[in-house]
């Protein structure tokens, strides 16, 4: 009967049968009737890779088939990553969950909660048995993790703490080690406090992440079991699976990280739209949002910020009645240069900044630890300012390059200046930035902030056809006023939301041409996570 057939699940790229996924296959069918093969889709292989797929899916499906132990063929997609959901999607295939399901090793707490999953629905997760050595390219993925900036402990201090320090130390140094020999204890090695095991307890769990220094780690991580819900990684995980596991975990770190900061957004952008009607002040959704506005009715689905762009008028008009709108210890707050506290500066960006529900980002990790506590972890609805330009472009061109100048002098107030930052740029670039940089420093900021509207506004009282972003990156681009007019409004989110009439134009301004082509899948992610690129 159709109901006693039992079904077993492997997943992966399938560029050939080899390796580890052949491996896999091989010790699940062993254990049941049918096996159910997990195919990634082409764009989750780019995403996983950082390169288009050698074979297309249907190639890689094709050659599965000639494979006498597949059974089934079911498409993984980032939309069905999680173990809940590809389970899910099992059980509409066949009407049945897998009885046994693979994973490459046990990966830490993620692997607990869908351990406890599987047990409830009767499925057996077992492990692509492991080569025991030390594997730091698979520790450094799990590091790298974007959406997390993880409070490393390594467990054992023996090789391989010694390895680890010696390999990953100076890039992701632990706060400390601890060791079951308490002889140990409260002695130094590499500089790394060593400790008891049970000081694990008094951390705060949401970050920690134990990494267990030992060839044989099952008795150890039995052991952090007794402390908790703590985070671990073994350093001998070394398959290929096991990679997959920890797309698994990044993955959906990234889906709470884009559909929390998604949620604080959309409420900001709705909050400044009921602002702008009660004062009948113009504003236009900018580059990216008119994309997800104009592609998806709403926000790019990886996107995780949300600009508007208005004139200097309105934005005036709005900045004078703004703290009898979001008064002190309310919800929002507006923003502007010079109000990051201790005469901080990270850029001339004006925010309304959401107060109450806090989200980790990277906005503000230029003047950490000198702006004032109240920007941390927090998300903004992006302001930029729309001032004339002259219609002679040198004139532009020479007002621009005085206010990228002025920029450099700001930097001179973060918390630090990467300068590595500027690397590709070309070397006149690299000095100018270190030069007013320096100088900056010995400018008060209010100055700095002043020549900045001097030079933005200079043009503002002439007749001109054209403007410019006077806050943004795109200083030398001229944009017609006739591309905004009075905006046109597109749904986003179920609310109308302006964008400008000539949409078209503006964006090819900025470089985007075919707008409902989606962008190569590598680059679907959001771009302020913890850890994730910032922008210059």
């Amino acid at each position: 009967m159709e109901q006693d057939i039992t079904y077993g699940f492997v997943y992966g790229i399938f560029q050939g049968i080899l390796g580890d996924e052949y491996g896999a296959i091989k010790r699940v069918k062993e254990k049941c009737d049918k096996l159910i093969v997990g195919v990634f889709s082409d764009d989750m292989v780019y995403r996983i890779t950082d390169k288009p797929s050698e074979y297309s899916y249907e190639q890689r499906c094709e050659l599965l088939s000639h494979f006498d132990l597949v059974d089934e063929i079911i498409e993984i997609t980032q939309d069905i990553f999680s173990f809940r959901e590809t389970v899910d999607k099992i059980y509409e295939r066949v009407n049945a969950y897998p009885k046994v399901f693979i994973v490459g090793s046990e990966y830490g707490r993620k692997y607990l909660d869908d351990k406890a999953l599987a047990l409830e629905l009767g499925i057996e997760l077992i492990s692509v048995e492991n080569n025991p050595v030390m594997n730091m390219n698979h520790l450094k993925f799990i590091l790298d993790n974007e959406y997390i900036n993880y409070d490393i402990v390594l467990f054992g201090t023996g090789k391989y703490f010694d390895a680890y320090m010696e390999k990953l130390g100076s890039i992701y140094p632990p706060i400390y080690a601890i060791d079951n020999d308490s002889t140990k204890w409260n002695t130094k090695k590499n500089g790394i406090i060593i400790k008891a095991p049970d000081s694990i307890i008094n951390n705060d769990y949401k970050h920690l992440l134990v990494i267990v220094c030992a060839k044989n780690c099952d008795s150890m991580v039995n052991q952090l079991s007794k402390y908790g819900n703590v985070d671990y990684r073994c350093m001998t995980t070394n398959n290929e699976i096991a990679v997959y596991d920890e797309w698994r975990v990044l993955i959906n770190d990234e889906r709470n990280h884009i559909e929390k900061s998604q949620s604080v957004l959309t409420g900001a952008l709705f909050e400044f739209d009921r602002v702008c009607k009660l004062y009948n002040l113009r504003y236009y959704l900018n580059c990216g949002n008119i994309i997800g506005a104009v592609r998806h009715a709403g926000l790019i689905p990886w996107d995780d910020d949300i600009d508007v762009i208005m004139f200097q008028q309105d934005f005036d008009i709005l900045k004078s009645h703004a703290k009898e709108i979001w008064p002190e210890g309310g919800h929002y707050k507006l923003v502007c240069p010079g109000e990051l506290g201790n005469s901080a500066f990270l850029d001339f960006m004006n925010r309304l900044m959401c107060m109450t529900e806090p989200v980790e980002s990277n906005t503000f990790i230029k003047v950490k630890g000198k702006a004032d506590k109240f920007v941390e972890n927090k998300l903004s609805l992006d302001i930029y300012v729309l001032n004339n330009a002259p219609d002679d472009e040198k004139k532009h061109y020479l007002n621009a390059m005085i206010l990228k100048a002025i920029y450099g002098l700001g930097m001179g107030h973060r918390a630090f200046v990467d300068y590595n930052t500027y690397i590709k740029f070309d070397k006149f670039t690299q000095i100018v930035v270190k030069v007013t940089s320096i100088v900056g420093r010995m400018l008060p900021l209010r100055f700095i902030i002043w020549l900045h509207e001097k030079f933005s506004r200079k043009y503002d009282r002439k007749a001109t056809d054209y403007v410019f972003e006077s806050n943004g990156h795109g200083l030398q681009r001229m944009y017609k006023k006739e591309w905004f007019g009075y905006g046109k409004k597109v749904t986003v989110c179920g609310r109308e939301i302006p964008i400008p009439e000539m949409p078209e134009e503006y964006l090819e301004e900025h470089g985007y041409i075919n707008i409902m082509q989606y962008p190569p899948a590598n680059t679907r992610k959001p771009t302020h996570g913890v850890k994730s690129p910032d922008l210059v």
